[in-house]
């Protein structure tokens, strides 16, 4: 008989843990409320973004922020090493507006944490909001987002994530799926103790920022900056009530190519950072909140398949290698994460819920091909997502 316990054992011990904490932070999720103060005046935005080959999208973000009902802001965009017309864009769009500043920048060094850095000098605001190109708002979204910065406690405030083409087809329904699972289950879940960072629709105090040293050059610079303030005892405010919307990739090849730049960063954070969370294990819950993509079912799926293959050729189990997993750990766990799954849906969008089984069975296993395509990562520019911009 084969042993497979080196493998069987550690990812059904990473299923368990998994498991804890999803039900943990579902449970936390029911207590979260968002308690403001006001002791401070009225901010001023320096609302900023770092776009590359985004001609399509460029023009209706920046009319998006004009269109705020809140006037103390700037915007500033760094069109980073471009090849195709989003300055030519974005200079057409902004003319005569003064607050709002475009720059063109071609660095040889590429990437978002080197196009926000070269941004920050350049802002005069209390606050420095981050967005991505593609982003859409409402238009109170700065009014709404104003109450949290004045109150003097709040230094970092993440916004919920939402999908502006969520709809279109199946691939962005699996997406928006998710983003409701992370931003209702992890984001509200973790809101006492501050939640993470998604990179856009986040908003820092200048001063704390510019201290911090900026953003660093990684793959995912969000989850960086975000380490580096739980390092300093910095909590990160969920703000529950204050949507950006983004678009979706809408092809698996677009999804795909995005994923697999997002894992290779967080794996390289992980290892970057191996010390920091050595010394203290349940630090990793930092981090395992934003690996939440690579979901416990696809452990789950691989273990069951895994299993049948094994009984399928051995005719049996052999419960010494310790392959065989346990069939109501497997059914606990399965049953566990489609009860929240379907609460979730239920409370925010009933017509995704016929969707689970293909969210749980088939969308969960694209993270393995992620995984796999990961190693051949290079640069954010080599895998930036295009956008091409919503037809509404």
């Amino acid at each position: 008989m084969i042993d497979l316990s080196w493998f069987t054992l550690p990812t059904g011990a990473i299923l368990i843990i998994f498991g804890f904490m999803w039900f943990f932070l579902f449970f936390k999720s029911f207590f979260y409320k968002n308690i403001l103060k006001k002791d401070l005046p009225t901010p001023k935005f320096s609302i900023i973004t770092a776009c590359r080959n985004e001609e399509l999208v460029i023009k209706q973000f920046i009319d998006v922020i004009k269109k705020q009902t809140y006037k103390n802001w700037e915007l500033l965009v760094c069109v980073n090493n471009t090849t195709d017309k989003t300055y030519e864009r974005a200079l057409e769009e902004s003319q005569g507006y003064k607050c709002i500043k475009i720059f063109n920048h071609n660095p040889s060094e590429v990437g978002k944490g080197s196009a926000l850095n070269y941004l920050i000098d350049k802002t005069e605001g209390d606050i420095i909001l981050v967005f991505d190109t593609d982003n859409v708002i409402k238009s109170n979204y700065l009014l709404e987002l104003s109450k949290y910065f004045m109150d003097s406690d709040i230094n970092a405030v993440q916004t919920e994530i939402g999908a502006i083409n969520g709809k279109k087809n199946i691939v962005t329904k699996m997406q928006d799926i998710e983003f409701m699972v992370f931003c209702k289950l992890f984001a509200k879940g973790r809101g006492k103790y501050g939640t993470g960072i998604s990179g856009t629709g986040f908003a820092i105090r200048r001063e704390l920022l510019k201290r911090m040293g900026g953003w660093r050059n990684e793959l995912v610079e969000d989850l960086d900056l975000f380490l580096r303030l739980q390092k300093r005892g910095i909590k990160v405010k969920f703000a529950e009530d204050i949507m950006t919307y983004d678009e979706k990739p809408e092809t698996w090849d677009t999804l795909i190519n995005q994923r697999k730049r997002w894992i290779k960063g967080h794996l390289s954070i992980f290892f970057k950072n191996l010390d920091y969370f050595i010394s203290n294990p349940f630090r990793l819950k930092y981090w395992l909140d934003f690996s939440y993509m690579a979901s416990p079912i696809s452990v789950v799926l691989m273990l069951s398949h895994l299993t049948l293959f094994y009984f399928m050729i051995f005719g049996g189990y052999n419960y010494l290698t310790y392959f065989y997993y346990p069939l109501s750990l497997w059914i606990g766990s399965l049953t566990l994460f489609s009860i929240i799954l379907f609460y979730i849906l239920w409370k925010e969008e009933k017509s995704y819920i016929k969707y689970i089984p293909f969210y749980m069975f088939v969308f969960s296993y694209h993270w393995v091909i992620v995984f796999f395509k990961c190693i051949f990562v290079k640069t954010w520019a080599h895998n930036k997502t295009i956008h091409k911009g919503i037809q509404r």
